[in-house]
């Protein structure tokens, strides 16, 4: 066997009383990706982390090329040439894009050496035109929506020239078309003689991009597959213990009357002519590639953002949502797709956050029961099988999973009948996306209807019963459960029809 471009020997780290990774053994060849999967909080990121100084504090080995490191913070890390691409977004969004792109690469010691703009521009074209991607390098950064913003962490880490690269959950808000680019950066990365470390929850990613596989459960490495040895089947059974063909429990219920209708929708000179309805004991999937509009639909439905629009009916009535206060009094919800900057409010503990939007619910002359709203969150934590240790802790104690069924659990408790989901199992292992899949089921078996917006068209076709597809901020084609299907979801995704 080749030497090894990164070895992990016997590492350890303690995170919190209750939680270590332990005794990790770990390698990564050159012109490797080595995927790492596991349930959330199984130890995957702080392991990855740890490598990358983000984490310091540990005992046993890191070498590279056969030399010992050691890391103590992401500048040693960075120097010794691991790079690491974090899970959530760390760009600035005041920023152009090719700023954010090249700016550690930016020689800011010679302060009085003007930095050549035309220059970091013209780089930035190239690049994209190399990986067909159509980004404008002088647009700011908070203008382009959350898959595009991966995109450019990605290639920070591409034009970084580091020898190890470690991607969190790179393909977690991608449809099919994004993982292509996706998959091209790392295929050139690996004729770099790059080794790259990447997390992913996405089955798919490990023969679509994979050389080996490793699982880890409960801050353990438990098995490293070779990824041609493999099947999908062995995989699932390792880390969830379930069998593949209960990875989308959908129940199907005759459908009812008419939750929603939206006539001639047009927002932002993106959406155009947007027109559907949505019925009791639904799921509606909306899917399309990164830019067509979807998390912009929600927001317009969610009256987080302007629009306009011939009618907008909940019920058969008309209503006029301009405000996230109208469209929760007309039992409308929200789980977004930034979860971490819109759908958690980090200075509230989990009874607070859940609770907030049941206020009324609780309250007599303004004054809340406060006791009889824990007991309300309590009953509902235990009856969708969310473990809570404390109730009074913060948001970063929990994990993905666990949060997003506590997003469902504050919308239900407030009497919510429209649930826009979207992307609500992004970043989730899969033994939690099967508890928010049941989740839906319950949604639907109770009246409700659900809009779910995803990028994994796998879950678009195992979970909804109609799918609406959106290229270019159009809705292009409607199909229904049995006559969907990747392929042709790829098709008018992409405008070619």
């Amino acid at each position: 066997m080749s030497e090894y471009l990164l070895e992990v020997k016997g590492l350890s780290r303690q995170l919190g009383d209750t939680f270590k990774i332990e005794n990790v053994d770990l390698n990564l060849l050159p012109q490797e990706v080595h995927i790492l999967m596991g349930a959330n909080g199984a130890g995957k990121s702080a392991l990855v982390k740890t490598l990358s100084g983000v984490i310091t504090g540990y005992t046993g080995e890191i070498l590279l090329n056969q030399t010992p490191l050691k890391i103590n913070s992401v500048d040693d890390a960075k120097s010794y040439g691991i790079f690491y691409v974090p899970q959530d977004i760390q760009l600035f969004n005041k920023m152009t894009v090719a700023e954010n792109l090249f700016f550690e690469n930016l020689d800011i010691k010679h302060k009085l050496t003007p930095i050549n703009m035309n220059e970091l521009y013209f780089k930035a074209k190239e690049l994209f035109s190399e990986f067909q991607i159509d980004i404008d390098p002088h647009e700011k950064l908070g203008n382009y929506g959350l898959a595009q913003k991966h995109i450019i962490q990605i290639l920070k880490a591409y034009v970084s020239h580091a020898k190890v690269i470690i991607l969190d959950e790179p393909s977690a808000a991608f449809t099919d078309y994004e993982s292509n680019i996706l998959h091209s950066i790392i295929t050139k990365l690996k004729s770099k003689y790059v080794g790259i470390l990447l997390i992913s929850h996405r089955i798919k990613d490990i023969y679509k991009l994979g050389d080996r596989v490793s699982i880890i459960k409960d801050g353990h490495l438990i098995a490293t597959l070779d990824v041609n040895d493999s099947i999908e089947e062995d995989v699932i059974l390792l880390l969830a213990g379930m069998p593949l063909a209960n990875r989308y429990p959908k129940l199907h219920f005759k459908r009812g009357k008419e939750l929603l209708h939206v006539r001639n929708l047009k927002s932002s000179d993106i959406l155009t002519d947007i027109s559907f309805t949505l019925h009791k004991h639904e799921v509606l999937g909306i899917t399309g590639l990164a830019g067509s509009g979807r998390t912009l639909l929600a927001n317009c439905l969610f009256g987080n953002t302007d629009y306009e629009c011939t009618a907008l009916e909940i019920n058969g009535i008309k209503v006029n949502v301009t405000h996230p206060f109208e469209a929760i009094s007309n039992s409308v919800a929200l789980l977004p797709e930034d979860r971490e900057s819109d759908g958690i409010i980090p200075s509230l503990n989990v009874v607070d956050n859940i609770a907030f939007t049941s206020l009324r619910r609780f309250s007599h002359f303004c004054l809340i029961n406060y006791n009889i709203l824990i007991s309300t969150v309590k009953e509902y934590l235990k009856r969708f099988n969310i473990i809570s240790s404390n109730i009074y802790n913060r948001p970063n104690y929990y994990t993905n999973g666990h949060w997003q069924k506590m997003f469902f659990l504050k919308w239900i408790m407030s009497g919510s009948k429209i649930f826009i989901l979207d992307e609500p199992t992004r970043g989730v292992d899969i033994v939690s996306k099967v508890d928010i899949y049941n989740c839906m089921n319950n949604i639907t078996k109770n009246g409700g209807g659900i809009i779910l917006i995803s990028s994994d068209f796998d879950e678009i076709l195992g979970m909804c019963d109609r799918i609406l597809v959106l290229s270019q901020g159009k809705l292009v084609c409607e199909m229904t459960q049995k006559e969907a299907t990747k392929e042709k979801i790829l098709q008018y995704a992409t405008d070619n029809k």
